[in-house]
């Protein structure tokens, strides 16, 4: 049987090869994620017609933990169907402080972002007329958001309601709190 030397060391360079490609995908979607952030700050938005996000902050049952929730309804005349995943995966959220600094994620927060990534089960959402979907959000599990500061937050989401050709982007109204543990 005959061995090839070569084979040994290009398995190495294989896992070399892909350890280097997954920081660069954890690299690139830190990257992404704080440019879309301060992308969707500074673009014009148009409210959508057939949808609206309402949200609030609030305290959360354990010390130190701030909750955003926010509700999802359907404000047309229609029934509007869509697919929802995960709120990581679905929503994009926008945390700043007072001097329009966006709040990265904590280390396990970009993390969990990223895992919401590989969410592969999608169900299947039908919203009649004034009917609306609840969802919350551990803002302090996802955000590194410190004690004493104030703090302001809204979500998008961007989705077709047509099967894909055309897309709408809903927002929240901007929600303010003062964050205390």
């Amino acid at each position: 049987m005959i061995q090839f030397p070569a084979r040994k060391c290009l398995m190495k360079s294989h896992r070399e090869f892909m350890v280097l490609l997954v920081l660069l995908v954890l690299i690139g979607s830190q990257a992404s994620t704080q440019w879309a952030s301060s992308q969707s700050v500074g673009r014009s938005f148009i409210p959508s017609k057939n949808l609206r996000i309402t949200a609030a902050l609030k305290r959360g049952e354990t010390k130190g933990s701030l909750i955003l929730e926010w509700s999802f309804r359907n404000i047309s005349r229609k029934d509007i169907h869509f697919r929802d995943t995960y709120v990581l995966r679905d929503y994009k959220f926008v945390i700043t402080e007072p001097d329009g600094h966006i709040v990265s994620p904590t280390a396990e927060g970009q993390q969990k972002i990223f895992a919401s990534l590989f969410v592969s089960h999608r169900d299947s959402v039908t919203l009649h007329p004034g009917e609306q979907v609840l969802r919350q959000l551990i803002l302090t599990d996802i955000y590194d958001l410190k004690p004493g500061r104030f703090y302001s937050a809204f979500l998008e989401r961007h989705l077709s309601l047509d099967s894909g050709k055309t897309f709408e982007d809903v927002r929240s109204n901007m929600v303010r709190t003062k964050f205390d543990k």
